[in-house]
């Protein structure tokens, strides 16, 4: 693949091939895309769907850089009005055009070349070829790409995607049900390695000391990003970042409590960094997760002292007019009650002219009318400056600490993004204990030795073990037997044990496995 240069001026092509790999290949566009970059999409009829997925998985800013050309308007209309009329002059150092064809791409190649010359464009992605002089980088699917997909194709033939569902279900958090479903295989020995020490360690913390609670860790890392750029969190974002502060707290304990300095895990513990000030004083900010608590501020709670005693006073006033004789009979109901927030009682309609006051609202028979008595008009203007007062000091209360957020947003992330991993390194353990799996001894030679081995998605119960002896003494082994004989499932059996080694999952068989380090699985 020929990655596209992150230059400041450049005009530059991307031609996509196989529009079913588009989802693949958008890391790639959006780590080359600077912010100043504009898309223009060439939509062809057939795979107009296909481009229209793309672009809505653009990491854009800003939404009015996507113009949206057809075929037939390309032909017809010249191409330097078409961009002249939609990007000024600092845009058209910064193009991008898509196409799922390159006779489209090529055919335009003039008009392009015209325009980058007329507007004193340089053309510093030049390829070589006359007919690429414009500089378009034919971004074709490149072999890194290719071997994602083959090993997708192998993954969902051996069903690993079915073991990681299996092996989500063993975690607590949906952060880390996510990091379970995305898990593939390590490309190195030693990372596999790791891997597996620390399943291990895991493991041996779940015998002997069971496991924290990860049922409050939510993903934060959004909302502190944010609060770092000054934004307003809403409270149950800054709920959710005190949840994994006194997560982080208690989840350092335990590990500080259980795990020695040799253990895989040890030095991730260290990345925890609790803030108990700041955790204490957002969750005694509010009493649940819409509702700020009086004892956020002093100055709240005296507000909220002045709106009760107001309401008593408006309350008081109007009881006493409802349970009067002489007003009982203009009223549809003898009850007090709000709209608009404030306070007023129901009067029927033919008697507007007998209680003097405000009209706040009509029922839908028009026979109701709310009227706010004019004794009462003052109390409820007083009430609805104390509820004004008390929504900007509410303002101020979830602004200051979101600022505070904000302070702690890098720690506040990477402790989310810790105790998600040792949420998923727990879930590992426990799907090891689930199948009753062992640790296997990795090698580079090829050798696989698995005694009673069984496939991971199949019942205890109805799954016959296999012995699997491979690599060492001859390496190759022809299966042969009846159908329904078991032949595809061992070969499953025996391309998962390696890829779930390879990912860190211990396997299903019994001690000293051995399972090869292999590249591919096939």
């Amino acid at each position: 693949m020929e990655k596209l240069e992150n230059s400041p001026e450049r005009i530059c092509g991307f031609y996509v091939s196989d529009w079913h790999l588009v989802t693949m290949i958008l890391p790639y566009i959006n780590k080359e895309l600077n912010e100043k970059a504009n898309i223009v999409t060439i939509l062809e009829k057939d795979i107009e769907k296909n481009i229209k997925t793309l672009i809505s998985k653009l990491n854009l800013k800003n939404e009015k850089k996507v113009l949206k050309l057809n075929w037939k308007a390309s032909k017809e209309k010249n191409i330097n009005e078409i961009l002249n009329k939609n990007y000024n002059e600092n845009d058209k150092n910064n193009i991008l055009f898509i196409s799922g064809s390159k006779t489209y791409i090529d055919v335009i190649n003039n008009d392009i070349f015209s325009w980058m010359k007329e507007n004193k464009i340089k053309n510093e992605n030049k390829i070589g070829k006359e007919n690429e002089k414009v500089g378009f980088k034919k971004v074709r699917i490149i072999e890194e790409i290719q071997n994602k997909l083959d090993m997708e194709k192998e993954f969902t033939t051996l069903e690993f995607d079915k073991v990681l569902a299996a092996l989500a279900e063993h975690a607590i958090s949906p952060a880390a049900k996510e990091l379970c479903l995305s898990l593939s295989p390590a490309e190195t020995r030693e990372d596999a390695e790791k891997a597996l020490g620390q399943t291990a360690s895991a493991e041996k913390l779940l015998l002997n000391f069971g496991a924290p609670s990860f049922g409050s860790l939510k993903d934060v890392t959004g909302a502190c990003a944010r609060a770092q750029n000054g934004a307003q969190l809403a409270p149950s974002e800054l709920l959710a970042a005190a949840n994994v502060l006194k997560l982080t707290e208690r989840l350092k304990k335990f590990l500080d409590e259980h795990l020695d300095e040799s253990d895989a895990l040890s030095e991730d513990r260290y990345s925890l960094v609790p803030n108990n000030y700041l955790a204490d004083k957002i969750l005694s900010s509010f009493v649940g997760e819409d509702e700020v608590a009086d004892g956020a501020s002093p100055a709240l709670r005296e507000i909220r002292r002045k709106q009760a005693q107001a309401r008593n006073k408006i309350k008081s006033s109007l009881d006493s007019l409802v349970r009067s004789q002489q007003t009982q009979k203009y009223l549809q109901e003898n009850i007090v009650t709000q709209r608009n927030g404030r306070y007023v009682i129901p009067v029927k309609a033919e008697y507007r002219s007998e209680i003097a006051g405000l009209v706040h609202d009509t029922s839908s028979s028009g026979a109701t009318l709310f009227i706010e008595p004019m004794s009462v008009v003052n109390a409820n203007n007083e009430l609805s400056e104390l509820d004004a007062k008390e929504r900007a000091e509410i303002d101020r209360i979830l602004s200051a600490l979101s600022s505070e957020v904000g302070d702690y947003a890098e720690t506040i992330s990477e402790d989310f993004r810790t105790a998600r991993f040792f949420d998923f390194c727990f879930a590992k353990a426990r799907y090891a204990a689930a199948l009753r799996a062992v640790r296997p001894e990795l090698n580079e030679n090829g050798i696989i030795q698995a005694e009673k081995a069984r496939h991971p998605l199949i019942s205890k119960d109805r799954c016959v073990p296999i012995d699997i002896a491979l690599g060492d003494k001859y390496s190759a082994l022809i299966v042969t037997g009846p159908n329904t004989g078991g032949k595809t499932v061992s070969l499953k059996t025996t391309g998962l044990l390696c890829l779930m080694a390879k990912s860190g999952l211990f396997v299903p068989c019994r001690d000293e496995a051995k399972i090869g380090f292999f590249d591919r699985v096939f």
